[in-house]
């Protein structure tokens, strides 16, 4: 059975300032809008997990609770792993090789630009920087996560929220 990992960048955050510390960045509104409707379309084309697993940071930890709330998902399904806090690909693809085989579907949430250039380089394709709650899902014909390799997998779909109108929270066609 293929697996498939579903790349997340967190949603929106409000701004870096001297008064918040980094980890303690809370999404902002538009950031929590932005993670229902990924969590809603998601969940609406039945590509539900097994975990999703995100940084220990306040605004991926939010965009992971929103995503499985939107996806009729028990929140004992989110697994929080420092290592994903704004580190580099070699410990991003050692996060994914250890991730647990009896779960073909998991979610990672993380970080820019890591996020982005994790999506290019499992798809072997030439991507940018994606703005926040971009969704990608890639495909790997591998029977275990540590089979996973740079340029192993084929990107399903990349979805960005801007496609969609944040006005309305129950309104997803595409702009």
């Amino acid at each position: 059975m293929p697996l498939n990992l579903i790349l997340v960048r967190h949603a929106e955050a409000v701004g870096a300032s001297i008064a918040i510390p980094d980890l303690k960045r809370p999404l902002s509104p538009r950031g929590q809008a932005q993670a229902r409707l990924m969590g809603a379309l998601l969940g609406f084309s039945g590509l539900k997990p097994g975990v999703i697993v995100c940084s220990h940071s306040e605004r991926t930890v939010a965009t992971a609770r929103i995503l499985a709330q939107a996806m009729n998902l028990d929140q004992d399904i989110l697994r929080e792993d420092p290592r994903l806090y704004m580190q580099n690909i070699v410990i991003l693809s050692q996060v994914i090789n250890s991730l647990p085989d009896q779960h073909s579907r998991i979610i990672l949430v993380g970080h820019n630009p890591d996020i982005s250039v994790l999506m290019g380089e499992l798809s072997g394709q030439v991507l940018c920087e994606q703005p926040p709650c971009t969704v990608a899902s890639l495909r790997f014909e591998a029977d275990s996560w540590g089979c996973v390799v740079e340029g192993s997998g084929v990107l399903d779909f990349c979805v960005q929220p801007e496609r969609y109108d944040l006005t309305h929270d129950s309104d997803l066609l595409p702009r």
